[in-house]
């Protein structure tokens, strides 16, 4: 199952590399995150909230057919709205 951080990553184009380094921590750091191997701390959401713009919650849920619908309805309209400006 798919976590909020890699459907986040996926349909912006955010590369693991470069995130790990705005964090200041190693790739495997990350895929350890992205296959459950280890939670996500409290402080790197915190981050990651921040560099994403994105609730801390969803960043770390378990993310099924629903969320992924939602998900790409906002970043559908996110998109629509900056082509606008």
């Amino acid at each position: 199952m798919t976590i909020g951080l890699e459907l986040i990553c996926k349909y912006r184009d955010v590369e693991y590399k470069k995130l790990a380094e705005q964090l200041g921590i190693s790739s495997p750091t990350i895929m350890g995150w992205l296959s459950k191997k280890r939670p996500i701390p409290k402080s790197r959401l915190e981050q990651l909230s921040e560099i994403l713009n994105e609730d801390e919650a969803f960043i770390a849920k378990d993310i099924n057919t629903g969320d992924k619908i939602l998900f790409l309805e906002l970043e559908a309209n996110r998109l629509r709205k900056s082509m606008e400006d």
